[in-house]
């Protein structure tokens, strides 16, 4: 395949290109239609040389990345076992999120991956409510010493849904139904919280594709929930890295702004902050209210 060399129509680098087809300037981003004839790009009007100060990025081949939409690896099953498929896919919204998702394919059908939300979200799902069990169960060894120090009578004096009893038994019920509610709460989840961040980024007219690519956005960023296999910290390591995702992931499938993409991430859960927070002011003034 032979080299040609064009202009960037947006910043006047000097890019190499090969083979007709749509590339990416590394050094801003411009994507362009390559036609096969030297020197021009899709826009007509080109600036005459590279743009000031630009210079190549050590390693990084001179030219662009290719943008043509691609499956997602557990997708591509000519290429990629079942596993295989899975562990690739993980790793590449990990390492390099932009990227995946830059190139992931909005049109292809969700099923496979909220295959992978599913599987991965349940066993996430699975060790969080193991741990969350687990210091329960420390909780109350730890308040039963305790009362005893003192003298007994404290546990007692709690309320129904702070009684390290409920609690204990509240999670026991969740870890023993995982192989439920695991993939009910996945499943369930993909097309509540779709919906929500998809309404949003339409209200801030950041959407370019259809409620299905937002949905496979929302698959592929919510399999790093696996990362509640470790103890106790590894709920809020997947809460905020899933949320990291979701942003960077509507931004790079709907070719959109951050500043678009945040909204549309954060607004809702402003709106569900704001309306318990307004709950706890009802029910902590109604309570003064009947103490008076």
């Amino acid at each position: 395949m032979s080299d040609h060399t064009v202009n960037c129509a947006k910043c006047g680098a000097l890019l190499n290109v090969g083979e007709e087809g749509r590339y990416r300037c590394p050094a801003c981003g411009y994507e362009f239609h390559y036609s096969g004839h030297e020197g021009t790009t899709a826009d007509p009007q080109q600036p005459p040389g590279p743009a000031p100060g630009y210079q190549q990025a050590p390693g990084y081949q001179v030219g662009f990345t290719p943008t043509t939409p691609q499956p997602a690896p557990f997708e591509d099953t000519e290429n990629y076992s079942f596993l295989g498929g899975m562990f690739e896919t993980l790793k590449q919204t990990v390492i390099n999120p932009v990227n995946f998702f830059r190139s992931l394919d909005p049109n292809l059908p969700v099923g496979r991956a909220l295959l992978y939300l599913v599987i991965l979200g349940s066993v996430g799902y699975f060790f969080g409510m193991l741990w969350a069990l687990l210091q329960n169960l420390l909780m109350v060894q730890s308040m039963s010493a305790f009362s005893q120090f003192q003298g007994g009578g404290q546990l007692g004096q709690m309320n129904q849904f702070s009684d390290p009893a409920f609690l204990r038994n509240f999670y026991l019920v969740l870890f023993l139904g995982s192989p439920i509610l695991g993939p009910l709460f996945a499943v369930a989840g993909a097309f509540v919280n779709t919906a929500i961040f998809h309404l949003f980024l339409m209200i801030y007219k950041g959407n370019k594709y259809d409620f299905w690519a937002t949905m496979r956005m929302y698959c592929y960023s919510g399999g790093v929930g696996i990362v509640q296999v470790i103890p106790f910290v590894g709920g809020m390591v997947a809460g905020v890295w899933m949320l990291v995702l979701y942003v960077i992931g509507l931004k790079e499938m709907h070719d959109t702004t951050y500043g678009k993409s945040v909204g549309a991430i954060l607004t809702p859960l402003a709106v569900i902050f704001c309306c318990a927070m307004g709950m706890v002011f009802l029910v902590t003034f109604g309570m003064m209210g009947a103490m008076i």
